[in-house]
Order: structure tokens, then C-alpha cells, then sequence
């Protein structure tokens, strides 16, 4: 619901300026920081912030903040390789597994934090002004088409957090007898 209604506003926003007559340019050539540190810094600012705006404790919060850094790291190396930001995501998701209940923090905490720098914020504002701004018939197409790309990322991210649980799941220890039971029986081991 937070993400339609910043979408829908957005939208609202943009065809009330260009109703309005405002002039309104969307460069698409803006980049990252080429300087890997100031990225990965961004990224643990924007997963903390997220975190602190989601109520998460001081501890949940910094652990936070580290793991939006970890996950923007795997993201630039999974670049490397051609692997997109779903890689980054399983790297995420598989660290919050493993390291949520040594650190006493919700993998939950962990897990959004650590992907909302991956978000595709950009790719949504860009499809919305193509809507909004282009020509009629042409620019809805367009800017569906863009938005579709980002339900897309939205979807890899989705899958790529769930996998690297998935995965996380056998490699977790402390588990206690009922825990061990239950993981078994979720992943379908016929012993049970």
C-alpha cells in the first residue's frame, strides 16, 4: 500500500505540473558515483534510514545498515559477471538467515533493510513521467513498458531474498529439536 501511494502521488504530482504548464525535463544520464566507497556508504545510509523509519530497534538498526552495505557490495560484484541485482538479494537474504539469531535481531529487519538500496525507485519515476509527459497513446506504452521492467526487478529482488533463505536454511545451527523437526518437515524430508 506505502508503495501505490507513493506511486499514485507521484503520478498526481507530475500531471498537475504539466497541466500547470510547469516545465519538466527527466535526464536519465544521471549516474552513480564511480568511487565504490561512496556508494556502498550511500547504501548503508539508506538501509539504516529505512530501518529507523520502520521503527527497528538500535541494534536491529545498525545491523541494518551493515547489511544494506554487504548487499550493495554483492550487487557491484554480481555487475561484474552479469548477474543483476536478484544475486544481490540472495547474498541478502542468505546473510540474514545465517546471522539473525546469533546477533538476536529479526531476519526480517535484516532482509528489507539490506535490499531497499536495490530498489528500482528510479526505473518507477521514469516510467511514471513517460506516461505523464509523452505524447498520447505513445507515452502510456512506454512508460508501462518501463514500469514493467521495474515489477520486474521488484519480482528478482522478491525471488532472489526468498532463494538465499531458502538456501540459509539448512546451514543455520543452534536449532533446538522442535526447530530441527519443523525445518525438516518444510523442506520436505521424508524421514518425518
Amino acid at each position: 500500500m506505502l508503495t501505490l501511494g507513493i506511486v499514485v502521488g507521484i503520478g498526481a504530482i507530475l500531471a498537475i505540473a504539466q497541466r500547470s504548464g510547469v516545465s519538466q525535463q527527466f535526464t536519465a544520464t544521471a549516474r552513480l558515483s564511480t568511487n565504490t566507497v561512496v556508494q556502498v556508504l550511500a547504501a548503508m545510509v539508506v538501509s539504516g534510514a529505512f530501518a529507523i523509519s520502520a521503527y527497528a530497534g538500535p541494534r536491529a538498526g545498525s545491523y541494518s545498515t551493515l547489511t544494506g552495505g554487504l548487499g550493495w557490495m554483492a550487487y557491484l560484484g554480481g555487475i561484474r559477471v552479469s548477474l543483476g541485482p536478484a544475486f544481490a538479494a540472495l547474498v541478502v537474504g542468505c546473510l540474514a538467515q545465517l546471522v539473525a539469531s546469533r546477533l538476536q535481531v529479526p531476519a526480517l529487519a535484516l532482509t528489507t533493510a539490506g535490499i531497499v538500496p536495490l530498489l528500482p525507485g528510479l526505473v518507477v519515476y521514469q516510467g511514471l513521467f513517460e506516461i505523464v509527459r509523452s505524447t498520447p497513446g505513445a507515452g502510456l506504452s512506454t512508460g508501462l513498458t518501463t514500469l514493467l521492467g521495474a515489477a520486474g526487478i521488484g519480482m528478482g529482488l522478491a525471488a532472489g531474498v526468498s532463494m538465499g533463505t531458502f538456501l540459509a536454511r539448512p546451514l543455520r545451527s543452534g536449532l533446538d529439536r522442535g526447530q530441527r523437526r519443523a525445518l525438516r518437515r518444510s523442506v520436505g524430508d521424508a524421514r518425518e
